[in-house]
């Protein structure tokens, strides 16, 4: 059962998995690449026109790049925009970013303009996403307007990749067998790797392509032969979401822990979600993609994929660090069972990575949870099999022909 202690008692950020000081550490500089592409640089202006192909709009010929390039993890990126009047009269106007105002725009979103005959005008922008918009493309639209009238967009895209932890590289297994993370994510966990022990790290930049994927062979040092890897992430989402996938390089694909088809349609669950995958290629044809699509075959929106705050609950854990508000509660997870030799929980709350409670003595198995207040989904783990809380009285579907047991914190 699941009592309430004094709420008066200092909170601690709840550790969505196991707290680790690697991570911290690995967020705060991800390790660097064994082998590294040539970096994006950003050009001179001077350079630019030789770099994007001009277009006519009306009278004016529009150039727009992406100076730091399309990935778009954090931070913010910088637009080039080159105006030239190719007109023998003078031309007034103006640019206007047509972003939605989630899109955070400096030094302004439209900027005036007036040229005489031949000149050229530059402008730069920056652009940022909110940290809880989530992977996906994103069009910009600059509407471009002079002499009263509209002359036409100037487009382009930028994506949010998918934020991973990664751990790798493995030999293939044989059919039918797993790769160690598969039999139960421990991101704490050191692993027999090719070439030694490996650990769960973040992707560095450089290894994320134009659309969001990651070049594995960029992470590790090709070993010559066929190389597996596993990669986690986290994410949460306000509503029980039907999904399908769109996938490269994947073998297999664990969602909220249990295995899923690759061309299955797939249910996420209102509150916190997990996957992990299993890639296994060669050389420069190792590359992991994934994306969930609506059942239109949309992007899907509504999820939040901050692995950054995630890793920052781990490291405040660590330090000890208190939460004083009233937002979070303890409550203690109680089962009984007196033939049981382990049991553990999994859920929305700690990302679905099984998590042990604690034998009391006669058959009696307990965990304290400090959690933020809302509705988590979970179940039970017991020697091996997954099982309902019994001492929950509110169950849903968990998108797999089974039931869920529902946790509500207020």
């Amino acid at each position: 059962m699941i009592r309430p202690l004094r709420a008066s008692l200092l909170l601690l950020f709840v550790a969505l998995l196991s707290a680790s000081p690697r991570f911290a550490q690995a967020w705060q500089g991800a390790e660097t690449s064994p082998r590294t592409r040539p970096q994006y640089s950003a050009p001179a202006p001077s350079q630019i026109p030789r770099q994007a192909q001009g277009h006519a709009i009306g009278p004016l010929v529009a150039r727009l790049v992406v100076l730091d390039g399309p990935v778009l993890r954090s931070g913010a990126r910088r637009l080039y925009i080159e105006l030239s009047n190719r007109e023998t009269r003078a031309l007034e106007g103006s640019v206007r970013v047509l972003a939605t105002e989630a899109w955070e725009v400096t030094p302004t979103r439209s900027f005036a303009f007036r040229l005489r005959p031949g000149e050229t005008t530059q402008r730069q922008l920056a652009v940022s996403l909110p940290s809880f918009a989530s992977p996906g493309t994103y069009d910009l639209a600059l509407r471009v307007e002079a002499g009263g009238r509209d002359l036409g967009t100037l487009r382009t895209r930028v994506v949010k990749p998918i934020d991973w932890l990664v751990v790798g590289p493995f030999a293939k297994p044989r059919p039918g067998r797993q790769l160690p993370p598969e039999r139960g994510v421990n991101l704490d966990g050191v692993y027999d790797g090719l070439g030694g022990l490996v650990e769960w790290r973040t992707i560095p930049d450089v290894a994320f392509d134009a659309s969001g994927g990651v070049e594995l062979d960029l992470v590790y040092p090709p070993e010559g032969g066929l190389q597996c890897a596993c990669a986690f992430t986290a994410f949460e989402t306000g509503h029980a979401s039907a999904i399908r996938w769109s996938t490269d390089g994947i073998e297999r694909l664990y969602l909220n822990g249990f295995q899923v088809g690759l061309d299955s349609p797939a249910s996420l669950i209102q509150g916190r979600n997990s996957l992990l995958v299993r890639v296994c290629g060669r050389g420069d044809s190792w590359r992991l993609r994934l994306a969930m699509l609506t059942e239109e075959g949309d992007w899907l929106r509504d999820f939040d994929n901050d692995l950054a705050a995630l890793l920052d609950a781990f490291d405040a854990m660590r330090r000890g660090r208190v939460v004083t508000s009233g937002s979070h509660q303890t409550v203690t997870l109680e089962y009984r069972d007196p033939q049981a030799t382990s049991v553990e929980v999994l859920g929305a709350f700690n990302a679905w990575v099984p998590l042990a409670l604690e034998g009391a003595g006669a058959g009696v198995w307990r965990r304290d949870l400090l959690l933020p207040h809302g509705r988590y989904a979970y179940k039970l783990l017991v020697d091996g099999h997954l099982t309902l809380d019994p001492a929950s009285t509110r169950t849903e579907a968990d998108g797999f022909g089974g039931r869920n047991s529902i946790l509500i914190v207020r």
